[in-house]
């Protein structure tokens, strides 16, 4: 069984091959796990892990792009992903073994015939995915594990904040909307996890960046489930896709709904650091562990934003930035592929991005995410020189 396979390697790998460094203190925090494994051949490897929940507010948001707003597993998994993506790129193009093929006249890659990815995640998305039926009926509870009972009756809202100056409560639990993170202090300008991860079942998970040079992008395969974890299988398939089903035509040729299998493991998990309903005395994580595939130092831990252990003096260098920020994937990015557009030094981050990619992400926005979060544009708009 797939979900039991993907649970038991994300949580081996959790405990067995990621320093302690960013975890949870046993017994007093929690946290949620995400991972993606790659199944090519027969063969099933993690190349992307990532933990946290936490989120910054828009008083600590940079302009230039060196803090990562969103340190939600499900975003610093996805981050940490890209790098692969990039390091699986150059060795396909030196000639070395990869999960892509390079054409050398388009200069464009395409992932290898067979390759897929699947999405491992301890808990349900935050925002709609994470709003549950305030109970089920005897006959479907009876069937149930005792933990997604437990889920049913103290587990079945969001903290996410509905957006627009006409809400006239933004903690209704409606559902289909589009919210914010949830978070204590100063507001989130971050949009839940549940309408991210709906964006990535059309536009992809590759990002705008990386469908410049690549054929086609970039789908999970699946979304797997832990046999503890909080969630709700219907719930998730509303949010991720569901919504969208009154316009599965995307006005693309590129693009295309892709509806991610739901899995859920029968067999224990093995992460020992899940939320859980009866043990109300744990505290959120500060921190966020992130780890991908690649050479070059392939774990960092983030704390508000930015690389932990940076002194204070050197917080405002680039020292304190991790490689999952956007200045740092743009300016690998930059550095290490050829773009369209022949002045890159001066090329903005919102301008470097596939233009199809922006035409359809432009179309969603307006078919069914009219209040997206507004950061507003200069948060977009810096350059490698910067």
């Amino acid at each position: 069984m797939i979900a039991n396979k993907v649970t038991r390697m994300c949580a081996e790998f959790f405990e067995k091959n990621l320093p302690k460094s960013g975890k949870p203190v046993s017994e007093r925090e929690w946290t949620v796990l995400c991972g993606i494994v790659r199944e090519l051949e027969g063969k099933m490897e993690v190349v992307a892990m990532g933990t946290g929940t936490k989120c910054i507010g828009a008083d600590q948001m940079s302009e230039s792009g060196d803090i990562v707003n969103d340190s939600h597993a499900e975003i610093v998994t996805r981050r940490a992903f890209l790098r692969y993506l990039m390091e699986q790129m150059v060795f396909a193009r030196e000639g070395e073994q990869s999960i892509f093929e390079f054409g050398k006249e388009s200069g464009k890659f395409s992932l290898r015939k067979g390759c897929r990815f699947h999405f491992f995640t301890t808990h349900s998305p935050c925002g709609d995915a994470s709003i549950f039926p305030l109970s089920l009926g005897k006959e479907e509870e009876d069937s149930e594990p005792v933990a997604k009972k437990l889920k049913v009756s103290q587990e079945n809202f969001t903290g996410g904040k509905l957006i627009g100056s006409l809400v006239d409560d933004p903690m209704d639990q409606a559902v289909g909307c589009v919210r914010t993170k949830p978070g204590r202090g100063v507001a989130t300008l971050s949009a839940s996890c549940s309408d991210k991860m709906a964006r990535w079942c059309a536009l992809g998970v590759q990002g705008g960046l990386l469908m410049n040079i690549l054929t086609s992008p970039i789908y999970f395969s699946t979304l797997i489930y832990p046999q503890d974890a909080i969630y709700d299988r219907e719930a998730t398939e509303r949010a991720l896709w569901g919504r969208f089903t009154n316009h599965q035509d995307i006005p693309s040729d590129t693009f295309k709904l892709h509806c991610p299998e739901v899995h859920v493991a029968t067999e224990k998990t093995g992460f020992s650091f899940t939320r859980h309903p009866l043990h109300e005395q744990c505290q959120p994580c500060p921190a966020s562990v992130v780890w991908c595939r690649v050479r070059h130092r392939p774990h960092e831990v983030a704390v508000a934003g930015k690389r932990q252990g940076v002194t204070k003096k050197k917080l405002k260098t680039p020292a304190a930035r991790l490689l999952i920020a956007k200045r740092s994937l743009f300016e690998h990015y930059m550095s290490t592929f050829a773009h369209p557009i022949a002045t890159v030094q001066d090329l903005l981050y919102q301008e470097a991005k596939d233009k199809e990619y922006r035409a359809v992400g432009q179309w969603l926005k307006e078919q069914y995410f009219r209040v997206w979060p507004r950061k507003g544009e200069n948060y977009l708009k810096f350059t490698c020189k910067d």
